[in-house]
């Protein structure tokens, strides 16, 4: 199976999964107000500021590419995965361009498949709001508009994806 399969199989299985799930918060840092993908540019804006201090947890965004999903992610404890991170313990938002793969250990049937090093666009954070430029094409592919929001548990090996809320960009 080719590669640019493997992400359209695993971007449609998070999109379906996305409108099937009941979102596990009403508000906060997790539901969507207002979502918008211009060319190489993505902003996020939210319900409530966004944890910036890993009191959250491990949770993030994602924006579906036609390559890879651009992952804007947290998850203190884990790392240095990122160019971004400091130490292990550093919950820093950062991005990821991200695969995901089907597996029956975690609820939603969804897990990390791979996860880039290198981050994918310029990343700024202010408040309830997330604005990403200069997303790397050859990494993410174009942006299709389908965005998400997520929260990562640790099942077995497995970082399942556990969709709470989705958009789309008008």
């Amino acid at each position: 199976m080719t590669k640019k399969v493997l992400v359209v199989t695993s971007l449609t299985a998070i999109f379906v999964a996305s409108m099937i799930m009941v979102p596990a918060f009403a508000g906060g840092h997790l539901t969507f107000d207002e979502v918008e993908v211009e060319g190489r540019s993505l902003e996020i804006e939210v319900t409530a500021d966004i944890p910036q201090d890993g009191s959250a947890g491990a949770f993030g965004y994602g924006a579906f590419g036609t390559k890879a999903i651009l992952a804007i992610a947290t998850h203190g404890g884990v790392g240095p995965d990122s160019e971004s991170q400091t130490g292990a313990a550093d919950p820093v938002l950062h991005t990821h361009a991200v695969t995901a793969k089907t597996v029956t250990p975690c609820p939603s049937g969804l897990a990390i498949a791979s996860a880039s090093f290198e981050e994918v666009g310029d990343l700024e954070v202010d408040g309830n709001e997330i604005e990403v430029e200069n997303i790397s094409k050859k990494k993410i592919g174009k942006l299709t508009g389908t965005i998400v929001s997520f929260t990562l548990t640790l099942v077995g090996g497995d970082i399942c994806i556990n969709v709470v809320d989705s958009a789309t960009s008008d």
